[in-house]
This record gives structure tokens, C-alpha cells and sequence, in this order.
């Protein structure tokens, strides 16, 4: 048997609760708020580095 085909399961050691005064969740947010708020995974050619773009 191959190790991706054993059965997992998931382990949740401990149940979280969130302040909800402290935002939303990401699939109840607007989208202006996921553009000001978030961050932009780009795929940059290679060339120059980050700083220098």
C-alpha cells in the first residue's frame, strides 16, 4: 500500500472562537475589502530582483 492511498483523518486539538469585533472571515468579506486588506501573490519574471522593479 502506498502512503497516499492510506485513509487520513484530521486532528483538531482545540475548538477556536474569534472576537467577531475583530473582522470578518475571508468568504464574508467585499471585495474592495480583500483588495486594501489583502496581499498579491504575483508571478514575476525573472530579470531584476523585487527591490529593483
Amino acid at each position: 500500500m502506498l502512503p497516499s492511498d492510506r485513509k487520513r483523518s484530521v486532528l483538531v486539538k482545540r475548538k477556536g472562537k474569534t472576537d467577531p469585533s475583530y473582522g470578518l472571515p475571508p468568504e464574508q468579506r467585499s471585495l474592495k475589502q480583500h483588495l486594501s486588506l489583502g496581499a498579491i501573490n504575483l508571478d514575476k519574471t525573472s530579470g531584476p530582483t523585487s527591490h529593483e522593479v
